[in-house]
């Protein structure tokens, strides 16, 4: 019979995993804040800065739905933005994790329709945009 004891066997771990989910609490709950202040680009920023592929599957599916919704808000996504996100969907889609699939697949193709909104408009942010969207149609 092991030294452990049963409730020591059980309990193995779990401090671990507490303060890997208080951590992404605490991420969640930074990020609801540039949410709740629709402050889009800076939630993106954020994302982008924590490095954190499970806090951007988490808020994927939202963001997606912003992006959809891009024009009603104050502040509009941007099509740096729009290109930052790129390659952490680029990214997020090689890990080997099949649940990730669906939200990264429909937030690129909300970016993909974002960005040819941005580029049916005239100046020089649809002349990027357009480079981008040729970018992104070589990629179907």
């Amino acid at each position: 019979m092991s030294s452990m004891s049963h409730h020591d066997q059980i309990t193995q771990g779990h401090a671990v995993m507490l303060s890997v989910l208080q951590s992404r609490t605490m991420r969640l709950n930074a990020a609801l804040t540039f949410w709740k202040n629709d402050d889009i680009i800076q939630l993106i920023s954020y994302i982008l800065r924590t490095d954190d592929d499970s806090l951007l599957v988490d808020i994927l599916p939202f963001l997606t739905q912003r992006l959809a919704e891009n024009e009603k808000h104050k502040h509009a996504v941007t099509l740096g933005v729009c290109v930052d996100l790129l390659p952490v969907i680029e990214r997020l889609l090689k890990k080997k994790y099949e649940e990730n699939l669906p939200p990264v697949y429909s937030s690129l193709l909300s970016l993909h329709d974002l960005i040819q909104r941005l580029a049916n408009k005239s100046g020089p942010v649809a002349t990027k945009a357009k480079v981008v969207h040729e970018m992104l149609n070589h990629l179907k």
